[in-house]
């Protein structure tokens, strides 16, 4: 009981939401390190400098209000994420129009060239091939995207978005079923490399690798017992062993389904 601006936000969701002091708490940690983590880092007693991104898990079966409750303190923030999304998909369609402008250009500076090769005059030459280089490097690039919240990605999608769009993300789902069971913790190397802040470098064959530095990436998951049940199962000593549950806070509030009052409307 710290009297804070925070202690008065989690008092209030357990009241108006009737749900556990312990999943509002979470929910409002993932909030708070969602929009503090691009801007501020932790220095520690050491010297050494942390993101404030959080790894957060919260426990509890259906009907614990897991969805309100995030919906509660997300709120704005999802806002603020359609917005961006909104605002990328304008900027797309405006930078498809642009490109396309380009490329017509860029053709009409190669028929000239290409007229020119079959002459003796090597000063036009030259000057069409400067026009065609300077064109090239004008081309418009793609828009960014101002989109950070994701639901459900594999690891590789993830650092790939990051690395395209904002560099600050959270992994947000109040059902982490398709998180725990499919690809999304694939590779928990690499979240755990978010997690620390450090740069995760991305080699490939067959596109051009790329080096995701700066980025912070907060999950804020929720989950039935069933679900870490069976990730455990076939999971969880790899999980121990890397270092990936030893980053997370993990709550399993007492269940209140079926213990709350009637309100009047």
């Amino acid at each position: 009981h710290e009297h804070s601006l925070l202690e008065a936000a989690v008092t209030e969701a357990v009241r108006e939401l009737q749900i556990s002091r312990e999943m509002a708490l979470m929910s409002a940690f993932g909030a708070m390190a969602t929009v503090s983590q691009g801007h501020i880092n932790v220095r520690m007693p050491t010297g050494h400098q942390v993101p404030t991104s959080l790894m957060l898990l919260t426990i509890a079966e259906s009907g614990e209000r897991k969805t309100t409750t995030q919906n509660h303190f997300f709120n704005a923030i999802s806002v603020r994420n359609d917005e961006a999304h909104a605002a990328y998909q304008t900027a797309l369609v405006e930078q498809k129009i642009k490109h396309q402008l380009w490329s017509t250009h860029k053709r009409h500076l190669e028929r000239v060239y290409s007229k020119l090769a079959g002459q003796e005059d090597e000063e036009e030459l030259l000057t069409a091939q400067k026009n065609i280089e300077e064109h090239l490097r004008a081309e418009p690039p793609p828009p960014r995207s101002g989109k950070f919240l994701y639901e459900d990605t594999t690891p590789q999608a993830l650092v790939q978005m990051l690395y395209e769009n904002t560099p600050n993300g959270c992994l947000l789902t109040s059902e982490a079923n398709s998180i725990f069971s499919g690809k999304a913790l694939g590779e928990l190397d690499k979240l755990n490399t978010l997690w620390d802040g450090g740069s995760v470098i991305v080699d490939r064959i067959s596109r051009e690798g790329f080096i995701l530095q700066n980025a912070r990436l907060t999950l804020s998951l929720m989950a039935q017992p069933s679900v870490i049940a069976r990730f455990m199962g076939k999971r969880g000593e790899e999980a121990r062993g890397t270092g990936f549950l030893a980053r997370f806070f993990v709550v399993k509030p007492q269940p209140m389904a079926g213990q709350r009052d009637t309100k009047p409307l």
